[in-house]
């Protein structure tokens, strides 16, 4: 079944298969094939949606925590939490993508 989607301030439709996220993909995105051989998926994201397959879609935007974490060496960091996706703003997360804050969090 070939799926249509409508996004905010479009004239156009796209028009592919909506399929499983990549672990890279945006939090709070679609991927869509698109039938192209050298830009085979589109990813959009949620809160542009209109409609999917006709039907209106109301986008409700995640609940966001944010926090406040002291660090070893005496900075504050901050640690969000935005629809299931920790972050922190500290050195160590930037590089690794985790660190001892997220855990202090938890």
């Amino acid at each position: 079944m070939t799926d249509t989607v409508l996004c905010k301030d479009q004239t156009v439709a796209y028009v592919g298969n909506i399929v499983t996220s990549a672990k890279y993909d945006p939090p709070e995105s679609i991927r869509m094939t698109t039938g192209i051989k050298d830009f085979p998926h589109r990813v959009i994201m949620r809160k542009n949606i209109v409609t999917v397959n006709g039907k209106s879609i109301n986008y409700v935007a995640p609940k966001e925590m944010i926090q406040k974490v002291a660090g070893s060496n005496g900075a504050v960091y901050t640690v969000k939490t935005i629809g299931g996706t920790v972050t922190c703003d500290c050195p160590g997360f930037n590089f690794r993508k985790t660190c001892k804050h997220i855990a202090m969090v938890k």
